[in-house]
């Protein structure tokens, strides 16, 4: 076999072994959509970290800091094509 030969059989088990890969990906973003808008969203994606952001004056007095929650950035795309999509 040729060396020509055999980059052409890489290119193609590389390209079929990338559109098996997109197939299952949409697959499971599919499945996952459907979830999602049946407000079955995974437990995990519910789950956010508050942190305490300082604002202004003296460091030591729990006042002067306001809580920032850091959400999973898959949940806040799936929750805006929901809203979008009922909308």
């Amino acid at each position: 076999m040729k060396f020509s030969e055999k980059k052409k059989q890489k290119k193609k088990i590389l390209w079929r072994l990338t559109q098996s890969f997109i197939i299952l990906k949409q697959t499971f973003e599919l499945k996952l959509f459907n979830k999602v808008c049946k407000r079955e969203m995974p437990d995990k994606w519910r789950l956010a970290r508050a942190l305490p952001l300082y604002q202004n004056g003296n460091k030591l007095e729990v006042i002067n800091y306001r809580p920032i929650s850091n959400e999973q950035s898959m949940s806040k795309v799936f929750e805006k094509l929901v809203f979008k999509n009922k909308n």
